[in-house]
């Protein structure tokens, strides 16, 4: 089995678990996702469908759905008013803190079958990929 293969398994793995907790949280994949992509302060639009690697119809319309929920707020910037700034609401903040929760729960899991040499290679082989696959993304 090759890198991509893997790659390709971890994904689906990862996107299984967190189909589950979005279902638990009466949620989709994809709100998930934004929820765990906006920070606490704010993003910009734009920024943001950079980040998931979407398009900006795409996110206008998973943002909608995650407004009309009262997860998330649409600001415009005060200094360019063309640009719209997203930030999670305290429902938001709460629902992101309850993903976050849920997902802790799945890394304890993960970690307690695993020894303290295990735990250090896996956790710093994950900072590696990530690193790389940024770094690939942005070439």
């Amino acid at each position: 089995m090759n890198i991509s293969e893997k790659i390709i398994d971890l994904n689906l793995e990862t996107s299984i678990i967190l189909r589950k907790i979005a279902k638990d949280l009466g949620l989709t994949l994809s709100q998930v996702q934004l929820l765990l992509s906006i920070p606490f302060s704010s993003i910009s639009m734009t920024d943001l469908a950079n980040l998931l690697g979407i398009d900006n119809s795409t996110l206008t319309r998973n943002l909608n759905k995650l407004e009309k929920k009262g997860y998330i707020k649409r600001t415009k910037d005060c200094y360019d008013r063309r640009i719209y700034k997203i930030s999670l609401s305290k429902k938001g903040s709460i629902k992101k803190n309850s993903i976050e929760n849920k997902l802790n729960e799945v890394s304890i899991k993960i970690l307690s079958v695993l020894n303290y040499k295990d735990k250090h290679d896996v956790f710093q082989s994950l900072e590696k990929l990530s690193w790389v696959l940024t770094k690939i993304r942005h070439e």
